[in-house]
């Protein structure tokens, strides 16, 4: 398989993974904290499908450019992963830092929470791929 076939699968699945998890958290949590005022799909009105789909789009986007990124740099595997999921978890906890909702705990809590899962799933993926 090519290079870039194989890091596009790769990120596929790390992707899957990460937002099913997610999404399996966010499902069972007591805490509905998934809201939507308003869907750019006009007929899902579900906020956490809604929030499933915007969140597999905009990581499987990054996580792709960021692993071809990584497949030209001269980093060692564990160091590429981490910066990538560093920047990809940053990046997405943007968009609750100008809600006033969230606390700076459920700041931390979500952004540990989103780190360790994408971690994990990127590894989970490097494990299938192999």
């Amino acid at each position: 398989m090519k290079t870039t076939a194989k890091i596009f699968l790769t990120s596929l699945i790390a992707t899957t993974l990460f937002v099913f998890i997610d999404a399996l958290i966010h499902f069972f949590t007591p805490l509905k904290v998934i809201s939507s005022k308003y869907s750019i799909i006009p007929f899902i009105n579900n906020p956490l499908a809604l929030y499933i789909i915007g969140k597999f789009i905009v990581t499987f986007i990054m996580l792709s450019l960021l692993l071809l990124l990584l497949s030209k740099a001269k980093l060692k595997e564990l160091t590429g992963y981490s910066v990538i999921t560093l920047l990809i978890v940053s990046l997405l906890e943007l968009r609750y830092m100008f809600d006033p909702y969230y606390g700076i705990l459920w700041h931390a809590i979500n952004f540990i929470s989103h780190y360790i899962e994408l971690l994990g799933s990127l590894y989970l993926a490097k494990l299938v791929m192999k």
